[in-house]
């Protein structure tokens, strides 16, 4: 089964409220919990289909506290975590993986850097389209296993052309694109 990642953040100020890695539940049993839930709130999916981005415009107590950090950290070198990527409006770019080595590649090149599980290896964002992610700030939680990279982004985070790889928002109607266009086409990129 897929890990899925569930992001919170509220409508009104982009204010990250929380990220979660679900290991036993699958993307259909995610929306269904967010749909049945009472409250002003918009539901995006990835391009992957392997986060959920809820945004909410509900008083939610609570807020993910975030410490911004400018030199390598020590953390578990085994570990993968979460990396939310927002832009500097606060829109949610992208949700990766992260390690020890992608952080500390990240922090001493100003540009992000990723864990690919898939490839099972460390990723530059752009190595191979050049649409880069400028870092501006790098901030993890008290309990070190979310990170959250904020980026000046180069043309566009998702491999598809969208500037954000949450273009889908669902709706009672069904999925719904909210990019009118795309920031380039794929086939031209990646061919």
């Amino acid at each position: 089964m897929k890990r899925i990642s569930v992001i919170t953040q509220s409508k009104r100020n982009n204010e990250l409220l929380d990220v979660v890695v679900e290991n036993g539940k699958t993307l259909d049993d995610i929306v269904k919990d967010a749909w049945t839930e009472n409250g002003d709130h918009d539901i995006f999916v990835d391009c992957d289909q392997d986060s959920v981005l809820i945004q909410t415009g509900e008083n939610l107590k609570g807020k993910l506290y975030l410490f911004e950090i400018s030199s390598i950290l020590n953390l578990n070198p085994y570990a993968l975590f979460p990396v939310v990527t927002l832009d500097e409006k606060g829109v949610i770019l992208t949700q990766a993986f992260g390690n020890q080595e992608s952080v500390d590649l990240t922090l001493s090149t100003s540009l992000a850097h990723y864990f690919s599980r898939s490839r099972n290896r460390i990723w530059k964002k752009g190595e191979q389209s050049g649409h880069t992610q400028e870092i501006i700030k790098v901030m993890y939680s008290e309990t070190r296993n979310i990170f959250v990279f904020v980026v000046r982004q180069n043309v566009a985070a998702c491999h598809t052309g969208y500037y954000s790889c949450f273009f889908t928002k669902l709706t009672e109607n069904g999925p719904e694109n909210i990019y009118k266009e795309k920031k380039f086409e794929p086939e031209k990129v990646y061919s």
